[in-house]
């Protein structure tokens, strides 16, 4: 996808499909619902009909989307690869081509290119604390103490008050821990030609099978589970997001690229 001579990354236009289809969807389902508990009669069967037209709406651009990249872009088979595994292609008819299916032939693959072209890093280490919430948390939880220690004693709160402590010391362990972690660079998951580096554990990308996102609950940016063969039966990679510095998207495309030049 080309806007003014500019190859627009894949990250970006892969959140473009994703976020200008999810969006109308979402807004034609909640209208609908929302109707149904308003409207009456003439009103609700306008509305209804201008839903379900907004609706049909977000499937022509998303279609519209995929092929303007499909035609124009630089790296079709990573960018349907992660829609596919993000469940943006399942209601859509594709002409897939025989690059599509198989995915396109090593020699064609640059991995240098690839990863320059879109911005993306191969050595990902650990999400830490953020110093400024790590700070605020410590001093709510120093304020919080003092304040219920006029007014209580341990001998009648000492849950509110051992609980306040705790908080303490979680904020003080939080502090030094970043500090003490702050020039640590060392990854925990490393993309490389020969596997994938995950914890210290080489898996190797003629091992690996198959990957797909699972969403988290409130607050959790969810996982990357990665299928692949074992000793003696298939097993999994779980690639935890919440813990490790690696974009969904950004993963996924680092996943199909190094398994189709390398795998």
């Amino acid at each position: 996808m080309r806007i003014i001579g500019y190859e627009m990354r894949l990250k970006i236009a892969i959140s473009i499909v994703e976020t200008s289809y999810l969006t109308l969807v979402s807004i034609a389902l909640f209208g609908i619902v929302i109707s149904f508990f308003s409207l009456k009669n003439e009103k609700l069967v306008v509305a209804i009909v201008l839903l379900l037209i907004l609706f049909i709406a977000a499937l022509f651009i998303k279609i519209k989307l995929i092929n303007l990249y499909l035609k124009n872009g630089k790296y079709p088979f990573e960018f349907i690869s992660v829609l596919e595994r993000l469940g943006l292609t399942s209601d859509l008819q594709i002409n897939w081509s025989e690059d599509l299916i198989n995915g396109p032939k090593k020699d064609t693959l640059v991995t240098n290119e690839f990863l320059g072209d879109n911005n993306l890093a191969t050595d990902f280490g650990v999400k830490k604390v953020n110093l400024p919430i790590a700070i605020i948390f410590l001093g709510v939880s120093v304020v919080g103490f003092i304040y219920f220690y006029q007014r209580y004693t341990f001998k009648n709160s000492p849950v509110l008050l051992g609980g306040f402590l705790l908080f303490i010391f979680v904020g003080i362990y939080s502090l030094i821990k970043r500090r003490e972690s702050k020039n640590d660079n060392e990854p925990v998951l490393r993309f490389q030609e020969k596997g994938v580096l995950l914890n210290e554990n080489l898996y190797g990308w003629d091992k690996i099978i198959t990957w797909k996102y699972k969403e988290g609950g409130k607050g959790s940016v969810g996982k990357i589970i990665t299928s692949y063969y074992g000793i003696d039966k298939e097993e999994e990679i779980i690639i935890d997001l919440d813990a490790i510095r690696i974009d969904r998207i950004d993963c996924m495309l680092l996943l199909t690229h190094f398994k189709a030049k390398y795998g």
